[in-house]
């Protein structure tokens, strides 16, 4: 005879997921919300987990939070163990890594606008 409370064990054990599962549902959310905020991610990339220690300081992140809102972070200026901080209107924003869904776009100089321009230009004489 099986009593309520193992009934509730029992429901709550086969309502977890398999990892497989999880990582199905959870591209499919990043797709949906990449495809909801297309014209503001234009340049920005996805960082998974992994590449986040890789990050360059200076360059610009978004993340989109649990009420799945687009957040313009500002410019990277430091990376820990659990946390992003960023630099927005001289304040600096702190921002779980392993919480919110990251998108970062490369710091772009002056210097690396005369290069494209200089590269293109050669692409004539071909």
């Amino acid at each position: 005879m099986t009593t309520d409370r193992i009934k509730n064990i029992n429901n709550f054990i086969d309502s977890i997921l398999s990892q497989e599962e999880w990582d199905n549902d959870y591209n499919k959310r990043i797709d949906f919300l990449i495809n909801k905020y297309i014209k503001q991610l234009t340049k920005f990339n996805y960082i998974i987990k992994d590449e986040i220690d890789s990050l360059k300081m200076g360059g610009y992140v978004k993340y989109i939070n649990d009420m799945d809102e687009l957040i313009w972070a500002g410019a990277l200026y430091k990376i820990d163990s659990n946390y992003i901080y960023t630099i927005k209107d001289n304040q600096i924003i702190k921002i779980n890594k392993f919480k919110n869904i990251i998108f970062y776009k490369n710091h772009i100089t002056q210097q690396d606008k005369t290069r494209d321009i200089f590269i293109t230009s050669l692409d004539k004489y071909k």
